[in-house]
């Protein structure tokens, strides 16, 4: 089977495939597009593509989607395998990808290639009304942004692939929470306004989380009525943000294994 790097005229094929993600958000713009084909890969006729980016040392599959009319067919574990030739190119040793956690036969595929479940996520969508519904805490909690040295701690600390705060992601500000009084991290996001949504999202608590939300609900149009969270290891935060109202969209397993 024949694998291309993707052209920018393959936008068509991109958004005529992008519902095969099963995502409940609308297909992205022009730019967005644009910047995924950067890093996209193409199954002959058009039977699929992968999408897998480089972030410091660790190599991601964003995106993968086989046409429905292609499946069974070795497909998915062709585009896999080119995706691993080129991230093996760019010099990454080790590569992950997040899998909805009732997707049984990708999980297969994956396992199958050598990876292997590292934690459970939560993607959510958090309205306004979730972060003051969640407790504001006896003892106050600063929202800053990390210097280049602190984000490497920040990685450190919170077990994130070296490299992945400081690359772009759709204009993305990482922003770190701690007490006043106190070194102490309590929380880190990634938060990209355009999308809008933050990519990782910890906090110690309920009263962190709200915290962090505020920062960014003041980073978005007053209108924007809601922002999409993906939390990561932490169920116990999962239930906090559900029972203060926020919205599961689907819960996923992240899967990593050697290059």
């Amino acid at each position: 089977m024949t694998i291309r790097d993707a052209r920018d005229d393959d936008d068509a094929l991109y958004l005529r495939l992008f519902g095969e993600l099963g995502l409940d958000e609308p297909a992205p713009g022009p730019a967005r597009v644009l910047e995924l084909i950067a890093d996209m890969q193409i199954a002959d006729e058009d039977r699929g593509f992968v999408v897998a980016t480089r972030e410091g040392e660790t190599g991601f599959v964003r995106q993968i989607v086989v046409a429905p009319d292609a499946r069974r067919a070795g497909v998915g574990r062709a585009l896999m395998a080119a995706a691993a030739r080129r991230l093996r190119a760019l010099g990454v040793r080790e590569w992950r990808l997040n899998v909805k956690d009732d997707n049984a036969a990708a999980i297969a595929l994956y396992e199958a290639l050598g990876m292997r479940v590292a934690f459970p996520s939560a993607a959510m969508w958090v309205p306004r009304a979730t972060r003051l519904a969640l407790p504001c805490g006896a003892a106050p909690v600063v929202v800053a942004e990390p210097s280049d040295e602190e984000l490497v701690e920040l990685e450190a600390r919170f077990e994130i692939p070296t490299g992945q705060l400081a690359r772009p992601w759709r204009g993305a500000l990482v922003r770190w929470a701690r007490s006043p009084s106190s070194t102490r991290v309590l929380g880190l996001m990634r938060f990209s306004p355009s999308f809008p949504g933050a990519f990782p999202f910890f906090a110690e608590n309920a009263p962190v989380a709200r915290a962090l939300l505020g920062a960014a609900f003041d980073l978005v149009p007053a209108e924007a009525p809601r922002i999409g969270l993906v939390v990561e290891r932490d169920d116990g935060l999962v239930e906090s943000l559900l029972s203060a109202g926020a919205e599961l969209r689907f819960r996923m397993l992240q899967l990593s294994g050697s290059l």
